[in-house]
Order: structure tokens, then sequence, then C-alpha cells
């Protein structure tokens, strides 16, 4: 799903939406591509060599942004028509299993996988953790993958290609935010620095399941399940945990039996080109740059004075968006830019 291509120096706004990106409000998802030709041909097929690194430029922008116990300011304010407060993370990390791109304004085509080996995503139903691959938005990190070039779609004339969305796929997501007393109304029972894993899909050799939003401080080593009532205490899934239930109930017809949700960027106009032939031009460089806003990237659906426990906080968490409302609620910013050398 990725596209990365060769084009001069352009950049289009993206609108990350709620169905999208789940992930993070301000993040600077920095998605840069080097992309090679390959040389593998099956039939009208092209697979081409890439590099991708990912960063996110909000939440690296320094070490002492990352310290625990720095609240970046708590705001009640603009977060959202739905949320009652939201906090700018320190650091967000976890694994993914497939990032692309869809090139072509009518009948687009995936162009991927930038980060994976699977060439359909929308089919898995499960995910291993042998699939999966570290990411740290505060840090570039290069992951390769196998894009293909046409196959039984015939990558768009030039006239028709350009980026329509960046999707990822994700096992799970782990978000650190810090809350202090000068966060305004949040209990000292609250206070401190936390790291709230959202968990993307059923993931093979372990208990997680799609939806589960475990926990723990950064003084911990191991996440736990919490339980509505009864706090964050368990080392092994119980019977009702706390979960995202917009996640663990997520399935969309629209894109065959798909179960697992992507995350999607969608630009508000398709102003980068990106030509096959560029693609096949052994010459060129390719950098595609994702650049995702991120303060306040961290919501909640309660007031911080509702948090006396840890479990009514964990409860209250949500990524920026939920995944399958693409068209619906708030909506973020993104910057792709895109230059050839």
């Amino acid at each position: 799903m990725i596209h990365f291509l060769k084009i001069t120096k352009e950049s289009i706004i993206l609108k990350l939406s709620e169905d999208a990106m789940s992930l993070l409000q301000r993040v600077v998802l920095v998605g840069v591509l080097v992309l090679i030709l390959g040389c593998d041909k099956d039939g009208d097929s092209t697979t081409i060599d890439s590099a991708t690194k990912f960063i996110s430029n909000t939440l690296a922008t320094s070490l002492a942004s990352r310290r625990p116990f720095q609240s970046r300011g708590l705001s009640t304010s603009n977060c959202g028509s739905s949320y009652q407060a939201c906090i700018t993370p320190t650091s967000v990390t976890g694994k993914a299993y497939y990032s692309g791109m869809i090139v072509g304004r009518t009948n687009g085509l995936s162009l991927g996988p930038m980060i994976g080996t699977v060439k359909d995503p929308s089919q898995a139903t499960t995910f291993s953790q042998s699939e999966l691959l570290e990411i740290d938005l505060g840090q570039k990190i290069q992951n390769t993958g196998k894009p293909t070039l046409g196959g039984p779609i015939a990558y768009p004339e030039d006239s028709n290609a350009y980026v329509q969305s960046f999707h990822v796929y994700f096992g799970w997501v782990d978000t650190t935010f810090a809350l202090t007393s000068n966060d305004t109304g949040v209990p000292a029972t609250a206070q401190g620095s936390h790291v709230i894993r959202q968990v993307m899909a059923n993931i093979t050799g372990t208990e997680y399941q799609k939806g589960d939003l475990l926990y723990r401080t950064t003084s911990e080593s191991a996440f736990k399940y919490c339980v509505s009532g009864s706090g964050c205490t368990s080392t092994t899934r119980p019977t009702t945990p706390i979960t995202n239930s917009t996640i663990a109930s997520y399935a969309s017809t629209s894109e065959g039996n798909k179960v697992i949700p992507s995350f999607y960027i969608n630009p508000d106009s398709s102003t980068v080109q990106v030509k096959k032939s560029d693609l096949e031009n052994p010459a060129s460089t390719n950098v595609f740059t994702v650049d995702i806003a991120m303060n306040n990237g961290v919501k909640f659906t309660t007031a911080a004075s509702n948090w006396a426990t840890l479990d009514k906080l964990v409860e209250a968490f949500r990524l920026p968006a939920e995944p399958g409302k693409s068209n619906s609620g708030s909506t973020f910013t993104a910057t792709i830019s895109y230059s050839a050398n």
C-alpha cells in the first residue's frame, strides 16, 4: 500500500481520519523509502527492492521529551467531540505487520509490501510474532519489503498514478505518556509515567487478542491485563479483560472478510504522482515522507477525575482515531513530501 515514487519535491496534506491510524494524533510518521528497481518479473509484474524508514519528528525532537514522569501537558479542550481529555505522548513503539500504499485515482493498485512479506494483508485473521517488525516512531528504523508493480491489476497510467492512501497494519502499539500534579484534575493514584499496549490482532504464541488493552509502568518489564473495577494485576488473560470494543469487534465486508483493522492516512487532495517509469528507473533514489501531527495523540473518553484507579485510566485510553471510522469523528492532518534524487 505504500507507493514510493519519483517526483520532484512535492508535499501533500493528508487527512488521518478516525478509521485510520488509530494511531497517534501527532505522530510524525515518516515513511522514507529508497526504491531501487529489482529484477524479478512475473508477467506484467515487476518486483522492486525497497527500504522504508519511519520516524515521528514530534517524538524525536529531544531526549528530554522521552524522560519518564515528564508530562507533555494534559488538555481538556481541542481533543475531539467524543473525548474528555488528551495529551501528547512521550513515545510510541510497537510491532508492525505490513505497510503499503494505494496508487491510482480509480481502480487503485496496492503498492506493497514496503514492510512485511504478504501481498494481501486484508485476508489475515491472526499475526505471528515472527512476522512482526519492531518500530519506534521516535527513532529511524529501516524495514524492508518487496513491493510489486502490476500483476493481476495493471499499474495505473501516469494520468491516474497518484497516491490515494497510506496503510499500516500493526500487531500492537505501545504508547508512553506521563501525568503529574500539574495536570489539572489528575488524582494522585494516576500520576506517574504510564505505558498502554493496544493490541490490534490475535497474536499466535501469546494470549493477546484483538482489542486487548494492557498496562505497565515504565519501571516494570511486563504488561498486565486490567479488569474494570479490579485494577491492572492479571499476569494472564482474565475472562473479561478491558478491551477497546471497536477494535475487538472490527470487521469490514467492503474489503472482503477483513477482520484486522489497518490505519489509513487519506490525502485531502492527491497531488503526489507515482509514475511506473520512475519506479523502474535504476538511477532513481526516491524518498517518501509521511509526517503525521502527534500533539494530543493520546485521548481519553472520561475526565481525569475518574482515574482514581489504573484500570479506569486504561479503560478511558484511546489512540487518536478508531479503525473503521475513516469518514466520521475528529480528523487529523499529516504532510506527505516526496523527492527523487
